[in-house]
Parts: C-alpha cells; structure tokens; sequence
C-alpha cells in the first residue's frame, strides 16, 4: 500500500503541523503513530528510500507514453506528456485524463 504524502505530523499542543517526533506521534501522544514518522515517507524523507522511478516523499511513479513504455524524466520534467501513469508501489497504471 502507497503512504499519503504527508511529510508533516499534526501536533495537539501547538493545535497545527510540526516536524515528527516521540512527544506528538509517540504511543503516549494525543495522536499516535502518524504516517508521516512510519513506512516510505518518513524514510524517503532521511534518504533511506530507493525508488525505482519519480515521485514526492513515498511516491514512486513512472510516467508511460500510449505504449506503455516509460517516459525519460530529466531534472523532474518529463520528456514528452504521459498518456498513463504507473505506481511502482502497488504496481497499478492509471490513464492520465486530458
């Protein structure tokens, strides 16, 4: 299963966003075990992620052209405007609507 993004931890005691830590994700937090502190984003996030195409935080994606076959990306911009999308985490290609 893919993560949701999220590279911040909500934290009860400034009522708003924060950096993860034990005190706001912690079992004995007021919200626990938070994804952004757990799974891909939080070890994309130290550099302890390998991906076998592009994406932000735990994403892994690789953009294909009408053929299915993946696109070249370059500096983060693809090469041409991908026709699918494919997820490298749970394996899945999704049609790009125009």
């Amino acid at each position: 299963m893919n993560d949701t993004g999220a590279t911040q931890c909500a934290d009860a005691l400034i009522e708003g966003w924060a950096a993860c830590s034990i005190s706001n994700t912690g079992d004995a937090a007021p919200a626990p075990r938070q994804d952004a502190r757990f799974g891909r984003d939080a070890a994309a996030a130290v550099g302890l992620l390998t991906k076998a195409g592009g994406g932000a935080a735990g994403f892994d994606i690789a953009p294909l052209d009408s053929s299915g076959t993946a696109i070249t990306i370059t500096n983060g911009v693809p090469a041409s405007t991908p026709s699918c999308v494919h997820d490298n985490v749970t394996d899945l290609t999704s049609e790009r609507s125009p």
